[in-house]
């Protein structure tokens, strides 16, 4: 009977070596498990900082394009009282020549009346 009492007793101890080895294996596993978790979490952070940072990079763009077209489209498109002044100093320039135009008539018409005055109150020849 001794010999059977032996045998047990030898796959008892493989057993536990076995165990003893798969409790390792286990225990090593899941300290990856929670490494991995660990290095998942802090991902997840960065990856979330990257995203939010692109999002503000983009809305600040979005603001500059914005700022951008209205700025161009305020050049391209002149206010209507940018269009009146611009009416108002055509009409002024217009004006304005006109009278110069009837200062020189005028002036042209004094030259004459002057030297035809002249002419008349010349002293005669007899």
């Amino acid at each position: 009977g001794g010999d059977a009492l032996e045998v047990v007793l030898g796959y008892l101890s493989e057993a536990a070596v076995v165990k003893a080895k798969l409790e390792a294996t286990l225990k090593s596993q899941e300290e990856d498990l929670a490494n991995l978790k660990k290095m998942k979490g802090e991902f997840c952070f960065v990856n979330s900082q990257i995203v939010q940072k692109l999002k503000a990079d983009i809305h600040q763009q979005h603001l500059r394009t914005a700022a951008l077209q209205s700025e161009r489209t305020s050049i391209l498109q002149p206010s209507h009282l940018q269009a009146a002044e611009v009416d108002y100093l055509a009409t002024e320039l217009h004006h304005t020549s006109l009278k110069a135009q009837f200062t020189e008539r005028s002036n042209a018409a004094d030259d004459i009346r002057d030297l035809i005055q002249r002419h008349i109150s010349r002293p005669q020849v007899v």
